[in-house]
């Protein structure tokens, strides 16, 4: 099951909804608030809306801070980049939105909207590890006011909010026996964001992403993606041997993007590739040949 279901907190009258007949719609309220929505990554595309944004979760709260309508919107109804809502006129609304809250991602409440939080369903629960965030963006608030008649509108501009990484092992373990891949850990990670993305959490969580064969590049390949970290951060990166647990090697990812061209600071797509080659002579750490181009200042 998927995490975020569509929830309608109308403060609307039912019995606006309950004068409305099949045979006659004129007494159904209508939509008042149209929203555009957009996304332009770092190239100001408009077309990376389509490309990056699966589903939208919009929250709507009103001046005092109470949230007065949820809405999940799904791929099919984003194809036009506009939604539309209906909401009690006369009264202004703070709105916020993230796109792509899927199993990988909670959004919970709390009795203030200060208290919202944004973080893996694992998180905080004792055994249960975490592999890998959504490819989650979000959105800076908006302020729109109902007016008596008409339709309101607005512009929804998302961010990116996550970060991508893609480690690559090289002959380690048999590719037909997943019993022999290695474990790889990522610490030293932030795993929680307030609704407005800011941290909530220490830099102190391991992710347990999953290794799996790439076969396009015939090796294995962990990939996951992590709430956002920039160039000066503490994440490390420990590869260890499944049947002992003995670490192999070890990458400081900070020196690491440093030495390799790697930046993400003011991005909204970040991704970041390192593979590790074992050899009789030791581990090599490089940026795998396909992942040059483009990192290069």
């Amino acid at each position: 099951m998927k995490n975020l279901k569509t929830i309608f907190t109308l403060l609307a009258s039912t019995l606006l909804f309950a004068s409305c007949i099949k045979e006659d719609l004129s007494d159904c309220p209508q939509n008042n608030l149209t929203l555009k929505l957009h996304y332009l990554g770092d190239t100001q595309n408009p077309a990376m809306f389509g490309q990056m944004i699966d589903r939208v979760t919009m929250f709507v709260f009103n001046e005092s801070g109470q949230e007065v309508q949820t809405q999940v919107f799904e791929k099919a109804g984003l194809a036009s980049q506009s939604v539309d809502l209906m909401l009690p006129e006369g009264q202004t609304y703070r709105i916020v939105c993230w796109a792509n809250a899927f199993d990988a991602t909670a959004i919970t409440r709390g009795a203030e909207r200060k208290n919202y939080r944004v973080n893996h369903p694992n998180y905080g629960t004792a055994g249960a590890a975490i592999p890998t965030n959504d490819h989650l963006y979000t959105s800076d608030e908006i302020s729109v006011t109902i007016p008596a008649t008409g339709v309101a509108t607005g512009d929804v501009y998302f961010k990116g909010a996550h970060n991508n990484l893609e480690i690559y092992v090289d002959n380690f373990g048999q590719k037909n026996d997943s019993k022999t891949y290695p474990i790889v850990e990522v610490s030293n990670l932030m795993p929680q964001y307030d609704l407005e993305m800011n941290p909530k959490q220490t830099a102190t969580h391991t992710y347990y992403p999953k290794t799996a064969l790439d076969a396009a590049h015939d090796m294995l390949a962990a990939k996951l993606q992590t709430l956002q970290f920039d160039n000066d951060n503490p994440v490390v990166i420990t590869i260890k041997d499944p049947a002992t647990g003995a670490v192999r090697a070890t990458l400081d990812l900070k020196d690491y993007m440093a030495a390799n061209s790697f930046s993400v600071d003011g991005k909204n797509e970040r991704t970041i590739v390192v593979q590790f080659g074992f050899t009789d002579f030791g581990v090599t750490i490089t940026v795998p040949e396909w992942a040059i181009i483009g990192i290069r200042p």
